[in-house]
């Protein structure tokens, strides 16, 4: 079982520039680990309710951060949207831009 907490977060830039004219939409992050197993764990019990559920690792200079998200959407407000679902599950969803291709 996956429960609320805190924790301490490291923040580092991602944008260095180079993603001129690629389109933005909006994800909902439901978690962030770094033991991907616990990830995958989140992904299938939320992939029971939604079908846009996936898993997006993040290399940084410390460790690999698997991040759980929902979407993407091309709507602010229907990511908001879903982020007042996943908050009603028990978790803590944050809405994010995510650059897609």
């Amino acid at each position: 079982m996956i429960t609320p907490g805190t924790a301490r977060v490291s923040v580092e830039r991602l944008d260095d520039g180079s993603q001129a004219g690629l389109r933005v939409a909006w994800a909902v992050q439901a978690g962030a680990f770094e033991n991907e197993m616990r990830a995958r764990e989140l992904r299938v019990s939320l992939a029971e309710r939604y079908r846009d559920v996936y898993v997006m690792p993040y290399e940084s200079a410390r460790a690999t951060v698997h991040r759980v998200r929902v979407g993407p959407f091309s709507a602010h407000g229907d990511a908001v949207r879903r982020a007042a679902e996943i908050d009603r599950l028990g978790l803590r969803p944050l809405v994010v831009e995510e650059v897609v291709r």
